[in-house]
């Protein structure tokens, strides 16, 4: 069995660079790769030869820092290969002759980097992460299993709950008992505790 079979991958910039060495690997470790690039003739081959080496693997055009593109490389996700496990946020720019120091480039310039190298990041997590209430949710409604489940655990819980701004304390199952050591092996005082948890 491989590290990540039918894990679903999603890497930015994934079709050359470091992204494509990324893509290869991934593929070669039993992932369902979902190569997110501006480039569409390098993705496309790359995506037909992780395929033809036996891989799973598809291209998607997307400009990473449009959120219109990035949900649509997370809908082709749910559609094509039923979830999304990874987000490999590779997508990274330096505009040569361009880019320098921020005293020294232009606003559009800066721009223009702060959307592909950290916009892009915010736009994937924050998809990631209503994509995968939204499954959860579907899920949740039509298993009980599931909800008996999340109720067991939220009721169990040894951690604090907010609710409505006040934090309620959860009783610990645990007692703990502190037991100290006067001296070291030298004779010195040394003062340390050691930790016992019991029912």
């Amino acid at each position: 069995m491989k590290r990540l079979d039918n894990k679903v991958v999603i890497i930015t910039g994934g079709a050359g660079g470091i992204g494509s060495a990324a893509s290869r690997i991934f593929a070669a470790e039993g992932a369902k790769v979902v190569i997110a690039d501006l480039d569409e003739k390098a993705g496309i081959a790359l995506a037909a030869e992780i395929n033809a080496a036996g891989g799973n693997c598809c291209f998607v055009k997307c400009d990473v820092s449009d959120s219109t593109s990035v949900r649509n490389v997370l809908d082709i996700c749910k559609t094509q290969f039923g979830g999304l496990d990874v987000i490999y946020n590779n997508a990274g720019v330096y505009l040569a002759n361009k880019d320098g120091r921020i005293t020294d480039i232009e606003e559009d310039i800066w721009e223009k980097v702060l959307a592909i190298n950290l916009r892009s990041v915010f736009l994937f997590g924050t998809g990631r992460r209503k994509h995968h209430q939204h499954c959860f949710q579907r899920r949740y409604d039509r298993d009980p299993q599931l909800r008996r489940i999340h109720r067991h655990k939220r009721r169990h819980r040894p951690a604090d709950k907010i609710h409505g701004g006040r934090v309620r304390q959860i009783q610990c199952p645990y007692k703990l008992h502190f037991s100290r050591r006067d001296h070291d092996a030298d004779g010195q005082d040394q003062q340390s505790a050691r930790l016992r948890c019991f029912r």
